[in-house]
């Protein structure tokens, strides 16, 4: 009876050790596998935090700086640390010359380290005479954000552009500009434009020769050619609605802006205020132009 009965229990017993110990090898194998499989799942969460967060950071696009002061060579920029992002170690400021003869030109820039506590650059090396605006990105290491817009605009020298108060006409206002190291002004930006007109509502004005002329003034060409004194390109303009643009005559072949920023085309015997705006070139370099237009 005890041997049956020890048969009957034993049927309930693997009949091997092997499967006993198979099932054990099982059992011991699946804690390790368990926790590979943890370790994969959070790397993985973590590459995809770390990618995520990067993507983020190099697309986040930061608030324009702002220009504390300006310097003959230098400007003083800052930004604020509010809208800096977590992780920056680094400032990018990059300037920009507005209004120049070859249209705006981006500088290489400048890097920065970064300290929440002194927010401000001197960004240095800055041509005198000329117009700058500024961006910037911030680095953490590993890449960059996006650029911010641009800032207003700053210049290396505040007397660059100087309204005449003495009325003359287009031709003698050129001559005195071009006497006194300077020309008639050439816009070639909105912002130019937004500065002069600035200028000359400050002055309450009503409106003031500029550098730009027909130069089929003295022709029977029923064509009208836009030109700048200085030989700059012509590629921007802000003319009045009325204005002789396409057909202009002797009498509406030279350009004066109002204090609204709006050109109008005057005959160039008349007298009126004039802008004159400084270049960095001696008078010896200066394009021939400057002196050849007359009527």
């Amino acid at each position: 009876a005890d041997s049956s009965a020890f048969e009957k229990n034993s049927a309930l017993v693997p009949s091997s050790g092997i499967n006993a110990e198979y099932g054990d090898t099982t059992q011991h194998c699946s804690l390790p596998n368990i926790f590979v499989n943890m370790l994969l799942a959070a790397f993985s969460v973590l590459l995809v935090g770390t990618y995520a967060a990067a993507v983020e950071f190099s697309a986040y696009k930061p608030d324009a700086p702002v220009i504390i002061a300006e310097y003959s060579h230098s400007a003083q920029i800052s930004i604020d640390p509010a809208n800096v992002p977590e992780g920056t170690v680094s400032v990018y400021l990059q300037a920009m010359e507005i209004a120049d003869l070859t249209g705006n030109i981006e500088g290489v820039g400048y890097v920065f380290g970064y300290n929440a506590a002194v927010p401000t650059f001197y960004y240095p090396q800055l041509d005198e005479g000329k117009f700058f605006e500024y961006r910037v990105r911030f680095g953490n290491g590993e890449s960059y954000s996006d650029f911010s817009d641009q800032s207003g605009y700053s210049h290396a020298d505040a007397s660059r552009i100087e309204l005449e108060e003495i009325a003359r006409s287009w031709v003698e206002a050129k001559e005195f500009c071009v006497l006194n190291g300077k020309h008639l002004a050439s816009i070639n930006s909105q912002k130019l434009n937004d500065k002069i007109e600035a200028l000359l509502s400050e002055q309450g004005g009503e409106n003031a020769w500029i550098g730009l002329y027909d130069d089929h003034y003295n022709d029977d060409s029923a064509s009208t050619t836009w030109k700048w004194i200085d030989g700059s390109k012509f590629k921007f303009d802000n003319f009045e609605k009325g204005a002789s643009v396409e057909a202009s005559t002797l009498d509406s072949s030279a350009v004066a802006i109002n204090n609204m920023g709006e050109w109008e085309t005057h005959s160039p015997d008349e007298k009126k205020v004039f802008f004159c705006i400084g270049t960095k070139q001696s008078p010896s370099q200066r394009p021939k132009n400057l002196l050849e237009v007359s009527w």
